[in-house]
């Protein structure tokens, strides 16, 4: 998409957004990783179905036997100032923005999990939210203590001190094992057409094979390869990036002509020839024939 598109703040925005919530589990689960927090699994960004039908969501989710703790990850390098109603605020370019407390989202979480625990025949055991925030530049203002409000370098702590307070046992290791499995399995992935979602014409979308070493321009096809105009970069299998693209922008099917048009290839013989080379599953016949991308390796 061309940087003057009147969507491109929009989706430029939201991707920050979901970077920076992928930076802030990753800060999580490499502290996480080598502790030996007791027995534990780790869950992270769970999507779980609530009885209405509609879901919920989950950051990060430690499973123990004695406390499910429930972690809301905070990735902002803001100085955060807790007010008096109960909100944080900070200042970005020269503009006070004021978000709810996340704790408070946290213990709404809490109630959804219980609901879920309780439809699913599982066992109850106590559920503790905490709040981490984890870029290293943020900067807490609380004008008193909040416990589950905590920098990434005090969870461990915090947690420690937890376990005074839950030392009764509620699950034993099988039963650890089936809660966690039962997550996984009702874990829904939030896939849904990136285009429909934010009502972008088509023609706002710029097709072709973009240049995976210089990132500047599209290739085009010549006799068996990729090339790039502008640096002269040479690819055998550029179009399979380009490929992933397709799937994560439209769906996961694609017709010979769909991918013509995509990839910018005139010849049906060629794109024929490229997606028996990636030796990926094929339904229907001639004209109405498609290629299944989610069967695409990386």
């Amino acid at each position: 998409m061309n940087h003057g598109n009147p969507n491109y703040q929009k989706l430029h925005y939201h991707r920050k957004r979901i970077s920076h919530a992928y930076l802030g589990t990753k800060v999580l689960n490499d502290l996480l990783f080598e502790k030996d927090l007791y027995q534990k699994y780790v869950c992270y960004n769970l999507c779980l179905p609530k009885k209405d039908g509609s879901y919920f969501n989950l950051n990060a989710l430690i499973i123990t036997p004695y406390v499910l703790y429930l972690i809301v990850v905070v990735h902002v390098e803001n100085e955060l100032n807790f007010n008096t109603i109960g909100k944080f605020t900070y200042t970005n370019n020269g503009e006070t923005i004021t978000v709810p407390n996340p704790l408070s989202d946290a213990n709404i979480q809490i109630e959804h999990l219980h609901q879920f625990l309780e439809q699913h025949g599982l066992p109850p055991i106590p559920l503790h939210p905490i709040v981490t925030f984890t870029h290293p530049k943020v900067m807490l203002n609380f004008d008193r203590n909040f416990d589950d409000m905590v920098h990434i370098k005090y969870l461990l702590k915090r947690i420690t001190a937890l376990r005074s307070i839950y030392q009764k046992r509620f699950y034993q290791i099988d039963q650890l094992e089936h809660l966690a499995n039962q997550l996984k399995n009702q874990h829904r992935a939030k896939n849904y057409n990136l285009i429909d979602k934010h009502h972008i014409p088509a023609h706002d979308i710029r097709n072709g094979v973009w240049c995976l070493k210089c990132k500047l321009e599209m290739m085009h096809r010549k006799h068996g390869y990729w090339k790039c105009k502008a640096c002269n970069n040479r690819s055998d299998s550029a179009h399979i990036k380009a490929l992933h693209e397709y799937q994560l922008l439209y769906r996961t099917a694609i017709t010979n002509k769909e991918a013509r048009h995509f990839l910018q290839v005139e010849s049906a013989k060629v794109v024929t020839s490229l997606f028996t080379s990636l030796n990926i599953k094929q339904s229907g016949t001639a004209k109405t024939s498609s290629y299944h991308l989610d069967t695409l390796s990386q």
